[in-house]
């Protein structure tokens, strides 16, 4: 066998493990990509959470154990993009009303408006 012959049989062995990992990588990718809209429904109820979170620790009092409501919510979203890769963001406004019993007749505080991003 011939070093020319040789070199054939070895490129074309190469070009078929190309292919072979090419078609196992392509199989990955489409998996990744079908479970990217999972894994954005998940960050974005993340970040809606830590969010409204922030607004009741914003609130400068503890709100445990308090009759507390979240009114006048407003979300907006946002998103900046850059070069290769997007950054979203999440502004919740909304008023924090606690309800208080004196006198028997219930009645709220001043709603305070508060502010998380």
């Amino acid at each position: 066998m011939s070093l020319m012959a040789f070199l054939d049989v070895v490129v074309a062995a190469l070009l078929v493990v190309a292919i072979g990992a090419a078609v196992v990588l392509n199989r990955r990718l489409a998996a990744l990509r079908a479970a990217r809209s999972d894994f954005e429904q998940f960050v974005e109820r993340f970040n809606t959470a830590a969010a409204r979170a922030d607004l009741y620790r914003n609130v400068g009092e503890s709100v445990n154990g308090k009759s507390v409501a979240l009114i006048n919510v407003t979300e907006d979203r946002s998103t900046t993009w850059l070069l290769l890769f997007s950054i979203p963001k999440l502004v919740i406004t909304g008023d924090v009303v606690e309800f208080t019993q004196e006198g028997g007749q219930p009645q709220t505080m001043q709603p305070a408006t508060l502010q998380a991003q």
